[in-house]
């Protein structure tokens, strides 16, 4: 790129810069506007967090109660 006329250099910065100002510009916006998707997976990330939560105390509770726990207890 050195071997350019100066004013081909000049354009393809100014090029790389615009390209640089848009991307800034579509990320902040991006970051700006809720969207439905992005509320959508977060409410799809709650419900899971939520139901996991309620299936591993499901789970626990069970095992901690079972007769062969007491039955591993009292031999060990």
């Amino acid at each position: 790129m050195d071997k350019m006329f100066p004013e081909f250099q000049v354009e393809h910065k100014r090029r790389q810069i615009e390209a640089e100002m848009a991307t800034i510009r579509l990320g902040e916006q991006a970051g700006r506007e809720p969207s439905l998707i992005r509320q959508g997976l977060a409410s799809l990330g709650r419900w899971m967090i939520v139901l996991g939560e309620r299936l591993r105390d499901r789970q626990v509770d069970p095992v901690r109660n079972s007769s062969v726990v007491d039955l591993i207890k009292r031999t060990a």
